[in-house]
């Protein structure tokens, strides 16, 4: 009988162990998304010369899965106006499109200035590499953020400000360069959680050692 027992233990044992297995074998699960990178400090500062485009040229050290493309909403007191926010490559290639408004996604800021409101695209895949991304400002009535005491890359590393000249309309390519500090586009990665493979080989470890035990108590 202690026999049986035993094994049936053991059985029951095996079992959860594999569930527990399952669960952490490194998979790409679906988590909350990163900003590409994010601001503090600064002032509210109006565009002249629109409607024109206003953004960022960036780079990407590796593969990056774009999922929304967005823009500051200064003072977090909602936008005056909708906003095209397009994705190039360096050398002028539109990648993705989104239109921001007011009924789009709000996302917190690191600054109490303003958040980000954004837009989900279809995942895009950036190879690793240099891009530009703009926003179109057909008036001026939603400020940019200029003159920021911070910008922090988080899946992106911000460059310097991309623009197009003045009237040249919202959906141009942006293709004047510029080290001012202004921010007013920006875009969301899609990031994963993979547990360490330190902590699988942990569970695995001690998920043989323990079978082993209780085999040797069923003989």
């Amino acid at each position: 009988m202690k026999i049986i027992q035993n094994n049936q233990t053991y059985r029951a044992f095996l079992l959860l162990a594999a569930w527990a297995a399952v669960g952490l074998i490194p998979t790409q699960t679906a988590g909350a998304a990163m900003l590409a990178w994010d601001i503090t400090g600064g002032e509210p500062f109006g565009l002249s010369g629109t409607p024109r485009a206003n953004g960022a040229q960036f780079s990407v050290g590796s593969s990056t899965t774009v999922v929304s493309l967005g823009i500051w909403d200064d003072g977090a007191d909602g936008l005056a106006e909708s906003h095209l926010i397009r994705l190039w490559t360096e050398t002028g290639t539109l990648l993705a499109e989104a239109t921001v408004d007011n009924a789009s996604t709000s996302v917190a800021s690191a600054s109490t200035l303003g958040l980000w409101v954004f837009e989900g695209i279809t995942p895009l895949v950036l190879a690793p590499g240099t891009y530009r991304i703009v926003a179109g400002y057909a008036t001026n009535a939603d400020p940019v953020r200029y003159g920021t005491t911070s910008v922090t890359s988080i899946a992106a590393t911000y460059i310097q400000e991309a623009y197009t000249g003045s009237g040249a309309g919202v959906s141009s390519f942006p293709n004047n360069l510029t080290s001012n500090p202004v921010f007013g586009a920006n875009f969301q990665v899609a990031s994963s959680t993979v547990p360490e493979p330190g902590s699988l080989s942990l569970l695995l470890s001690g998920v043989a050692l323990c079978a082993w035990r209780l085999r040797k108590k069923s003989v």
